[in-house]
Parts: C-alpha cells; structure tokens; sequence
C-alpha cells in the first residue's frame, strides 16, 4: 500500500489573498494529509470574532488554520523570516515529507532551493506576480490565478510540440504520463491546472487538430490503459 504524503502548509498573509484558500485546500487533499497549517502576519484586529477582513477567524476556523504572529514593527521583512523559521523547524520533524508553501515572494528562492535539496517535495502557490526564477525552484508550482490566456496556451503548444519531437519513439507517439514529468523538469509551472485542464490527457483533447490522442494496450490481455500522443 502507498504510503499518503504528510504535508505543512504556510500562507504568506501579508502577499496572497485569502480568496485561494479553498483552492489550495482542494488541490492538497488530492495529495496527501495535511497535518501542519498555519498562517503568518501581524494579525492585530483580523482575528476578533467581528472582524470584516479577509484573513478573518471564521476562515481559520473553517480549515484549522494555526494564526502566527508577526509583529511588524521588528522590520518589513519579519514574516519572511518567521515563515522561514517554521518551514526549518518543520523539516527536521520525521513525519513530514510535503512542504506547501503559499506565497508570491521571490525572497524564498534560496529557501525552496534548500528544502528541495534535503529531499523534500516542495510545492509553490502563487500569483501571476511571482517571478519566474522562483518558479521554477519548486518540484511543482501552481498558479492561483484564473485560467491561462489564449495566448499562453498557444506557448505551452509550442513546447508539448517541441517536446514530443525530442523524446517520440519509432512510430511518433509519445507517452502523455511521460510528456508530463518532462514538461515539469523544463518549467516547475508546467502543470495542466495551471491551463484549465485536470490533467495533460484532458488538456491535449482540446487541440485535436494538433495533435493524435489514442489508448494502447500494455498488457497481453488487451487492457487500454496507456495515453500515448503524436503531432499530427
């Protein structure tokens, strides 16, 4: 039986809005347990019982979301150093294995670069406003804004294109669970979430005239179950 991956979760309050918090939440639970979830900014009247804000206690109640303080006033940078405080603590606990970081601050390349180097995966949600360099730093990295424009698409094409060309066996066809791991490598934001899609298999069916999608059998018992793909 596979072992389910134990995940802590941080959110960067003071650089992502609170509206992904279900989002994120979604998108983890289809990866694991998450077992550490906090949350970092100088609170001061967020959490009141009253309060109208985003970051407000209701949402922490609903996901079980642990608040941190941070008090401002030790510099405009202490709740990148607090995040990066509990994230190392974290990893030296024996039960964790998932780092989930929720944050557009390019300030925590080196540490995501630190924590992947121990042998963690280590996950990025972010805004359009990350850049691509911290990006790319994570095992995977998932973009909290709306689906992609046409144009976007039309450059990840090029890619999936380029890519199949590469790595295509004798008869053109390439493996999409294959095309995927290589995508990844190329670009940590090259997931199919981040283009509307559940997967790369759904993703390439919207482009039919780009591309020939078919199952094959790889067993002897006739069972479909391998996605290949091929530029037409």
């Amino acid at each position: 039986m596979k072992k389910e991956n134990k995940i802590a979760v941080f959110f960067d309050c003071e650089n992502v809005s609170a509206k992904h918090v279900d989002f994120v939440f979604n998108d983890l639970q289809n990866r694991g347990e998450v077992i550490i979830r906090q949350s970092f900014k100088d609170w001061d009247s967020n959490l009141e019982p009253n309060s109208t804000k985003a970051w407000d206690r209701k949402l922490h109640e609903k996901f079980a979301i642990e608040p941190i303080q941070v008090f401002s006033k030790t510099g405009k940078n202490s709740c990148d150093l607090r995040i990066q405080r509990a994230i190392l603590e974290t990893i030296n606990q024996d039960h964790i294995d998932t780092i989930a970081l929720v944050s557009s601050d390019g300030d925590f390349r080196d540490l995501i670069i630190t924590v992947k180097s121990k042998g963690f995966n280590i996950i990025g949600f972010g805004e359009s406003k990350a850049p691509a360099c911290f990006c790319d730093a994570y095992t995977t990295f998932i973009n909290l804004e709306k689906q992609k424009p046409i144009q976007q698409d039309e450059e990840i094409l090029e890619v999936i294109k380029n890519t199949i060309e590469e790595n295509k066996q004798d008869d053109g066809t390439m493996l999409v669970s294959i095309l995927g791991c290589i995508l990844q490598r190329k670009n940590a934001s090259y997931i199919a979430k981040n283009f509307g899609s559940n997967s790369w298999g759904e993703f390439l069916k919207k482009y039919k005239d780009i591309f020939e999608i078919k199952f094959v059998s790889k067993h002897d018992n006739g069972n479909k179950d391998t996605l290949v793909v091929k530029v037409k």
